[in-house]
């Protein structure tokens, strides 16, 4: 009877591990929930009676893929925007420009890192693990980064696509320019 509610309980948490799986957006989270439920299938197989199942599925399901899956995402790119602090989250304005980045580099598999950041967008592009700043400002959004990334032109293209040209301007943070592709010079 115990073994049979343990059995009960853990083919709940393989469905919902499974769901959410295949729901989440984040790859990382997607493989940590995949060895979450290789780990739960193994404990099945050993409360059904079967230790040498469970064993394979322990160490080939949850830790030989977890590896492999994991090896494989650090060649993945991400793509980190800071956007300079203010209300951005709450406007609807903000994250809709922020969910059609999102939207384009999931296209070209980026997935998008967004990080509530202070100083100056020169400054924080600087940085190595930043590729783009968002800034709101009274005359619109304004992106920050370099024009001749393959990136920022997707980007800019659905925007165009959704109507939001108009709201956001896309400045160029290049050594050697300083000029604005929609808008006046910043």
């Amino acid at each position: 009877m115990m073994n049979e509610t343990l059995l009960g309980a853990v083919l709940l948490l393989l469905l919902g591990l499974g769901i959410l799986v295949v729901v989440t957006d984040r790859l990382f989270t997607a493989v940590v929930y995949s060895a979450a439920l290789s780990a739960c299938i193994a404990f099945g197989y050993l409360l059904l009676g079967a230790p040498d199942v469970a064993l394979a599925e322990a160490i080939i399901g949850s830790a030989l893929t977890t590896v492999i899956y994991l090896a494989t995402l650090k060649k993945y790119r991400i793509f980190t925007i800071r956007c300079l602090p203010g209300d951005t989250r709450k406007d609807p304005l903000f994250s809709k420009v922020l969910e059609v980045i999102s939207r384009s580099l999931k296209d070209h598999d980026l997935e998008a890192h967004l990080i509530e950041s202070r100083g100056n967008a020169r400054t924080l592009l600087e940085r190595p693990d930043t590729d783009l700043v968002a800034e709101k400002r009274k005359d619109g959004i304004y992106l920050y980064g370099e024009a001749d990334s393959q990136y920022l032109g997707r980007i800019w293209e659905q925007l165009i696509k959704a109507g939001l040209d108009g709201e956001v301007r896309i400045v160029d943070t290049a050594p050697t320019r300083i000029a604005a592709y929609k808008g006046k010079s910043i």
